[in-house]
Formats: structure tokens, sequence, C-alpha cells
């Protein structure tokens, strides 16, 4: 099972296209925005593992020159860490589930099998 490196960025919220395309730049693969409060977002970068020598260093470096051009306070890191891989599509799926939001109307995802009563209208 693969495994990624996670860098985790607090930023003000202007820094979070900018930092992304700079995160790419520098060979990330993904990454993610979550709220971080008190005007603040928190993004996480995901790199192969091992990361890179120096790929900590590197990223503040250029993530503090871009805050400094575009007059916002330097990013935090919060935490680096590495984490296993993970099947996302089948994390994803199990939050949805067949749904009836009329007594006749049958929603489900295309995985879900579902074989329709007679009358029901099934989507």
């Amino acid at each position: 099972m693969s495994r990624w490196q996670v860098v985790e960025f607090v930023l003000a919220p202007a820094l979070e296209d900018p930092a992304a395309a700079l995160l790419r730049d520098l060979g990330s693969v993904g990454w993610e925005t979550r709220e971080a409060g008190e005007g603040r977002v928190r993004l996480l970068a995901y790199w192969p593992a091992p990361a890179p020598a120096g790929l900590r260093s590197a990223v503040m470096e250029r993530l503090a020159e871009l805050a400094l051009r575009q007059g916002e306070p330097a990013p935090d890191v919060s935490s680096a860490q590495e984490v296993p891989e993970e099947d996302w599509e089948a994390g994803w799926r199990r939050h949805f589930r067949l749904e009836r939001p009329l007594p006749d109307l049958v929603v489900h995802p295309s995985w879900i099998s579902y074989a329709a009563l007679p009358g029901e209208t099934v989507i």
C-alpha cells in the first residue's frame, strides 16, 4: 500500500489559490482546503512518500515569499506526517443510499441496484 506525505499549512484566504498553484509547481499531487477559524484557511498538500529532502523548507520559503508579495501574514506549518493511501471512492460512496423523497419516487446511486415496484419511478 502506498503512503503519502501530507503537509498542513495555515494561511490567509487570499493566498489559497496562488499557494495551491505553487504547491503543484513543487510536485504536490493534490491538496484540500479546510476552515481554520480567525480568518485563516488550512491547506493540506500531498506528495508521494517519502517526501523529497528539504521539501518542507522549500515550500515554506516559497509560501513566505508569496505572502510578502501579497501583503499577507506568512503561513504557518501546523503539521507534516506520512499517511496511508485510502480508497477515496469507496469512502465517498458510503455516504449515499437509496432515498424516497415521495412515496412513488426512488432515487438511488448507480452502484446500488434496485428493482422498481409497480407504480414507482426510479432515478
